[in-house]
C-alpha cells in the first residue's frame, strides 16, 4: 500500500481503535487520531549554554518520512502540515532517542529564543 493509500485509510479510521501491522511493526488497540500529538520539551540553561530536550517519557514514531503518520503514547496520529514542519528540524535528536539533547550558544542561542522559539510554542509545549 502507497503512503498516500495509507493516509487516506487512516482518515477513514479516525476516532476509532484497531490493531494494525506498519512497515512490519504490529501496534494493537491502538486509536487513530485526525490531530496533533501533545509533545513536550524541556529547556533548561546552564552556564550560559541553552539545552533542549525531550521530555523523554514517550518516542514519538513517524511512519513515513514526512512525518504525515505519527505514532505516540499509544496512538497513530495524522497531524497537520504546520505541526509537522515544526516538529521535524527536531524530531531525530529529541523524539526518536531518549536522553538526547540540543545546546544553543552565544549568538545561536540568541537567535534560538528569538527566532526559532517562538514557533516551536505554536506546536509543543516547552517548559
Amino acid at each position: 500500500m502507497s503512503k498516500k493509500m495509507l493516509y487516506k485509510f487512516l482518515k477513514l479510521l479516525a476516532g476509532k481503535s484497531c490493531s494494525l501491522e506498519l512497515y512490519g511493526k504490529e501496534f494493537g488497540n491502538v486509536r487513530v487520531l485526525w490531530k496533533n500529538p501533545d509533545l513536550k520539551m524541556n529547556l533548561e540553561l546552564e552556564n550560559e549554554t541553552l539545552f533542549l530536550s525531550g521530555d523523554g517519557k514517550e518516542r514519538l514514531y513517524s511512519l513515513t518520512e514526512d512525518g504525515s503518520i505519527l505514532f505516540f503514547n499509544g496512538t497513530l496520529y495524522l497531524p497537520d502540515r504546520d505541526y509537522i514542519g515544526n516538529i521535524l528540524p527536531f524530531y531525530s535528536t529529541l523524539f526518536h532517542e531518549t536522553g538526547k539533547r540540543l545546546e544553543f550558544r552565544g549568538e545561536t542561542k540568541n537567535d534560538f529564543i528569538e527566532k526559532v522559539l517562538p514557533v516551536i510554542k505554536k506546536s509543543i509545549s516547552v517548559a
